[in-house]
Order: C-alpha cells, then sequence, then structure tokens
C-alpha cells in the first residue's frame, strides 16, 4: 500500500520517495490540488469542475485543517484522542420552549437542541409525554436526553419512547413526593443508526 504525504507548499514539491506520493496546492489563479507521484508526474486530484478518486493510499500525519467536505464515509472506526472529543459543531443545535402545558408537543428540526418546557405542575409520581417533531429523526435514530437546568436535581426521570420518521415521544417522571412546577431546560441529541 502505497503512503500519501500532505505538503504544505504552493508549488511543485520534491519527487517523493519510491511507493509514496505528495499531495500539494498549485500556486495558480484557480488552484489545483494535486497529486505527485513518485515519478515524478503529477496529477490534478480536484480543480473544482472534476474529482479523482484515490483508491488504498495511506495519509500519513495528514494535517487537514479547516476540511468543508458534506460528508465522509468509512468503513472504519473514527475516533478522537484529544480532550475537545467528537459532536456537532455550533450551528447544528437549536432551541424551542413548549408552551400552554408539558403535554405540549415542540417543533425542532435539528439533530441536537435544547428544549425548555413549560412549567405546568406534575404531581408526585406522575408522568407526562409530549412529541417531539423533528425532520432528522429517522425510525432507526436514537435519541438521548438531559435535564442541564431549571428542575430540582434527582426528582425526575427521562424516557424517548415512539420514535418515528420525524418524531419521537418524549416522557417526563415526577420522582418525588410533592407536586413540581419547574420550567426544566432538556439537552436532546439525534444519534444516528441503522438496523441493518
Amino acid at each position: 500500500m502505497s503512503a500519501c504525504q500532505l505538503v504544505e507548499q504552493s508549488s511543485q514539491p520534491s519527487t517523493p520517495s519510491a511507493g509514496t506520493v505528495k499531495v500539494y496546492v498549485d500556486n495558480t489563479a484557480t488552484p489545483n490540488l494535486k497529486i505527485l507521484d513518485d515519478s515524478g508526474t503529477a496529477r490534478t486530484a480536484a480543480d473544482g469542475s472534476n474529482t479523482k478518486t484515490l483508491s488504498n493510499k495511506t495519509f500519513v500525519a495528514p494535517n487537514i485543517g479547516a476540511a468543508t467536505g458534506t460528508s465522509l464515509a468509512v468503513t472504519g472506526a473514527v475516533t478522537s484522542s484529544g480532550t475537545a472529543g467528537m459532536g456537532y459543531a455550533t450551528g447544528a443545535g437549536g432551541t424551542v420552549t413548549q408552551l400552554t402545558s408539558k403535554s405540549t408537543g415542540v417543533t425542532l428540526d435539528k439533530i441536537c437542541g435544547q428544549i425548555t418546557t413549560h412549567n405546568a405542575a406534575l404531581a408526585a409520581a406522575a408522568e407526562v409525554s409530549f412529541v417531539l417533531t423533528n425532520s432528522t429523526i429517522a425510525a432507526t435514530d436514537l435519541i438521548l436526553v438531559n435535564m442541564v437546568s431549571g428542575g430540582t436535581v434527582g426528582a425526575y426521570a427521562f424516557a424517548i419512547n415512539a420514535v418515528g420518521s420525524g418524531t419521537c415521544t418524549m416522557t417526563i417522571a415526577n420522582l418525588s413526593a410533592g407536586s413540581l412546577s419547574e420550567a426544566l431546560v432538556l439537552n436532546f441529541l439525534v444519534l444516528k443508526a441503522v438496523a441493518a
């Protein structure tokens, strides 16, 4: 398998060693992504109007920087060893506030976000459910939810059920011995999953 080295320079680099290729951007009015093989031949990989596929190439310590691709499909693991971890960037989330009561449905078409519930009373040991309408949800997805503020710590339990295309139902249970009238702030996350 050939190794691929990402080179940060705008002119053609030196010929790579045998069995490797170098990737660089040329210094032209309309820059092109170039691949330089071990014979010294440079080929255009992407020029804004066409792309070429690299098969069975290994990138050695690439510095990708601010990548702007729309998707990434891999067959192996995607991992992070840094403290920043993996997750959604600013713009992926949103907020919505529940109106009228704790059973009133809300709509937020975001992959993650924050729901502020109504502060209607929830009796001791009682449960209430509301529908989240969200176009990013598929029937096979997992929906995670937790309370971040607004409610008595340890007084509630949360469940997600009836997950379907574009919808799920969130259930809030009052575990305390008394009625609670609190506007809960809930974080949710849609974790994409499949059944095949």
